[in-house]
């Protein structure tokens, strides 16, 4: 993927914010499975719930998004964007990950465990795609003639 010109050579203050803000404000729409784009109002909640200083954020009038926050919010747009219109479709769910996972383990027998998760509980299973990874990298099994399709 190429960068976007729009968000290259920024300074590492502005990544700080991104990664902060997205932590605190969160990523996704919960119910919905999109990328969240947050608004002035969840950025402004998000500073004070961190203890920052919001003021830069702000134009002279206290209200409006001054020209930081529209670039902060143009990037979670554009990433948004990306994520919900071109990646989304090529990520599996957990069935295709766990399906292709099947297919490889019968295809490559390995001595090796498979690599777990870190969830607790009922969500505690492989790490498929770094198990999948580690079966067609395992060096003591010859390759294969054919991958499972």
């Amino acid at each position: 993927m190429k960068p976007n010109n729009e968000f290259t050579g920024i300074g590492k203050d502005f990544w700080a914010h991104i990664r902060s803000l997205s932590q605190t404000i969160g990523y996704t729409n919960h119910g919905k499975g999109t990328i969240r784009v947050p608004t002035l109002k969840d950025i402004l909640l998000a500073m004070d719930s961190l203890t920052l200083s919001s003021d830069h954020l702000v134009g002279t009038d206290g209200h409006t998004p001054s020209d930081y926050a529209k670039k902060l919010i143009a990037y979670f747009q554009y990433r948004a964007d990306v994520l919900n219109r071109d990646v989304q479709f090529q990520l599996q769910t957990k069935e295709q990950a766990e399906a292709m996972y099947l297919r490889l383990k019968a295809a490559i027998p390995s001595k090796h465990v498979a690599a777990k998760n870190k969830q607790k509980g009922e969500k505690a299973t492989v790490a498929y795609l770094t198990a999948m990874v580690n079966l067609l990298t395992d060096v003591t099994q010859p390759p294969p003639d054919r991958l499972p399709g």
